[in-house]
């Protein structure tokens, strides 16, 4: 019964929306949750998509999957480049009620997720946002980057998880810093 109600409760608190311009706050029903602060306004080539958890910018053109909200999984992928290309390069935001909080939590978390040949090149507590924070980063076997920040805002567990081709860092790698340094944690 527990586990229900926090999936009922996940599902009625990621219904989130996906928008190319901004909505005025007086413009019923919607109200963006967070509020947009005005230094991130979203420039040309950004859209936002929001929740009462969280308010990401992201390029345009970028599909979002957002069907695994009763979960609190989020996916921001970019598009791929031609018919050759096979790997969408892709922001993950992961949002659950838990209580991880320590860096050995959240290595083990992490490292749960990880294929046999990855290879571990950062895992050290950090902060992000004003918050402390674990910062794991890794390459696979196979030319892929990733990148993980964890932290806690209340309750909730955040997993900020991007991927990257190697032979595309160079174009990838500053675009998903940037939406990182984007990012707007909601009150929850």
């Amino acid at each position: 019964m527990k586990m229900y109600l926090s999936v009922l409760v996940l599902a009625l608190v990621f219904s989130g929306c996906v928008q190319d311009e901004p909505v005025s706050p007086d413009t019923p029903p919607y109200e963006p949750s967070p509020s947009l602060p005005s230094q991130f306004q979203p420039e040309a080539d950004y859209t936002y998509y929001s929740s009462p958890l969280f308010l990401i910018y992201h390029p345009q053109g970028w599909a979002v999957d957002d069907q695994q909200t009763a979960s609190g999984v989020f996916i921001f992928s970019a598009p791929l480049e031609d018919d050759n290309d096979r790997i969408e390069e892709q922001f993950i935001v992961q949002i659950w009620a838990g209580e991880e909080r320590t860096p050995a939590e959240f290595q083990a978390f992490e490292e749960g997720l990880m294929a046999s040949d990855d290879v571990l090149s950062q895992a050290a507590p950090s902060t992000y946002k004003g918050r402390d924070a674990f910062i794991v980063e890794y390459e696979s076997g196979d030319g892929m980057f990733f990148k993980t920040v964890f932290f806690r805002n209340g309750q909730w567990v955040y997993r900020l998880h991007y991927a990257v081709e190697k032979s595309k860092s160079a174009e990838y790698q500053p675009v998903m810093e940037d939406i990182l340094d984007r990012f707007v944690i909601g009150s929850g």
